[in-house]
C-alpha cells in the first residue's frame, strides 16, 4: 500500500489483518512483560546466580506457588488469545520447532540421566536442558520460518 494512504482508503482485508498483526503484538508484549518481571523476581532474591543454579531452595513455598499458578494462567490465557491470531502455515511451523525442541530436549536428558546413573557425568542441570529447549525451539522456528 502506497505510503500516506488513510485507513479509509485500505480494504477490509488489510484492515483485519493490521488489527490482528497488532492484537498478536499486544499479547506477546503482555506475556514478555509478565515473564521479565518474574524473571527479575527470582534473579533478584539477594543471593546471586549461584544461588538460582543451586539445589537448595531461594524462594518461599507460597511465592514458588504464586509464581507456578501465575505461570500457568499466563500460558492459558495468552495461549486462548493467540490462537485465532494466527495463520495455519504459522501454526504448522510452531507444531514443526516445538516437535523439534521435545526431541532435543528427551533426547539430551535420556543420555545425560543414563550417564549420570553410570557416574560418568554430574546430575543433569535442569536450566541448561530448559535453555537447550529454547534454542532449539527458536531455531527450528526461524528454519522453518525462512527456509
Amino acid at each position: 500500500m502506497p505510503k500516506g494512504t488513510t485507513e479509509m482508503e485500505r480494504g477490509i482485508g488489510e484492515q483485519a489483518e493490521r488489527g490482528r498483526r497488532l492484537r498478536k503484538i499486544a499479547v506477546i508484549g503482555a506475556l514478555f512483560t509478565f515473564g521479565l518481571v518474574s524473571g527479575f523476581f527470582v534473579g533478584h532474591s539477594g543471593r546471586g546466580l549461584e544461588a538460582l543454579l543451586g539445589p537448595e531452595p531461594i524462594l518461599s513455598p507460597a511465592v514458588a506457588i504464586g509464581l507456578v499458578v501465575l505461570t500457568l494462567a499466563a500460558t492459558a490465557i495468552g495461549s486462548l488469545l493467540l490462537k485465532d491470531q494466527m495463520d495455519e502455515v504459522e501454526k504448522l511451523n510452531k507444531y514443526k520447532a516445538g516437535s523439534v525442541a521435545g526431541s532435543v530436549y528427551l533426547l539430551t536428558y535420556m543420555c545425560w540421566f543414563f550417564l549420570w546413573k553410570g557416574g560418568l557425568v554430574p546430575e543433569p542441570m535442569h536450566i541448561v536442558l530448559f535453555l537447550l529447549f529454547l534454542v532449539s525451539f527458536f531455531g527450528g522456528m526461524a528454519h522453518y520460518r525462512y527456509r
